[in-house]
């Protein structure tokens, strides 16, 4: 869901650094959209540890470090693949793979060169494409 990916691009970007304090409200205002969709994000990036909290209270960004890390992206690693083994087996596979080089091209170069927003944002897109290209819709909200 794209709040939670804005939600995700300012902590990666560190434009929420932690410790800050999420208003859902000011967020909904700052997006130009209803509180419902910011606090469906902010509970997401709550149950992957991005933010702590409590919906009657307050939410703050939490502090990552790499140990965290180190727990967080196994487990996103494994549904990623077990998306991509779903899609392989789904009757669009081949029309989806055709498309995997047209995001990868934008992916590669930006890691090549260092660029950690630019590649971020690229593999949000082309991650985007895998898990909305996967047949199975709990996956999805996985």
């Amino acid at each position: 869901n794209w709040p939670s990916a804005i939600s995700r691009l300012r902590l990666c970007e560190e434009r929420l650094p932690p410790g800050t304090r999420l208003n859902p409200k000011n967020i909904a205002q700052q997006l130009n959209i209803s509180k419902s969709p910011v606090r469906e994000a902010i509970l997401l990036l709550q149950r992957e540890g991005l933010v702590t909290g409590n919906p009657r209270r307050i939410f703050v960004v939490s502090e990552i470090n790499l140990a965290d890390l180190q727990e967080i992206y196994p487990s996103r690693a494994s549904l990623n693949a077990l998306a991509i083994k779903t899609i392989l087996q789904s009757p669009s596979a081949a029309k989806i793979v055709e498309k995997l080089p047209d995001h990868l091209e934008e992916v590669w170069p930006k890691a090549e060169a260092g660029d950690t927003v630019g590649y971020f944002h690229s593999s949000i897109k082309f991650y985007n494409f895998l898990i909305l290209s996967c047949p199975n819709q709990r996956l999805q909200r996985m």
